[in-house]
């Protein structure tokens, strides 16, 4: 790996980081370092109402505050393991959030890229059957 490529690795990885910090506790820095052209994608979320793909920084960030706001979703137990790209990790952790009532502990497992200093990709996988069962259907029009 070059020098360049290396210093492009631990820029990012420090991005990384503070995104998963302050998700939840800061949400309009978190927004901040998203990318313009920003793409999340849920692989499993058409399970639940979720969109398989949203583009666009306003787009994501509406999604992103959602789960932050209203399903209270906060990360711990964060790892983050760097890949032979320099702009892609790959981020476990767990998210709790939920009411009493009904709970909400879940694994996740994130491809997270970045481009400029920012989150461009941000692909996530989690137990749908958790989500449903704490959140029920999701779609934005309400099932």
């Amino acid at each position: 790996m070059t020098a360049n490529a290396e210093a492009v690795r631990v820029h990012n990885l420090a991005v990384a980081k503070r995104l998963m910090a302050e998700f939840g506790h800061n949400m309009a820095t978190w927004h901040d370092m998203l990318h313009d052209d920003v793409v999340m994608e849920f692989p499993f979320g058409a399970t639940i109402g979720l969109p398989t793909r949203i583009e666009g920084k306003a787009a994501c960030s509406a999604t992103f505050e959602m789960a932050a706001g209203t399903l209270g979703v906060r990360f711990h137990d964060v790892v983050i393991e760097a890949m032979h790209d320099p702009a892609r990790f790959l981020v476990q952790c767990r998210g709790e959030g939920g009411t009493a009532e009904k709970p909400y502990h879940q694994t996740y497992v994130t491809l997270h890229e970045y481009r400029d200093g920012r989150l461009i990709l941000f692909r996530e996988h989690f137990d749908t059957k958790i989500a449903l069962d704490a959140f029920g259907y999701l779609s934005p029009q309400g099932g």
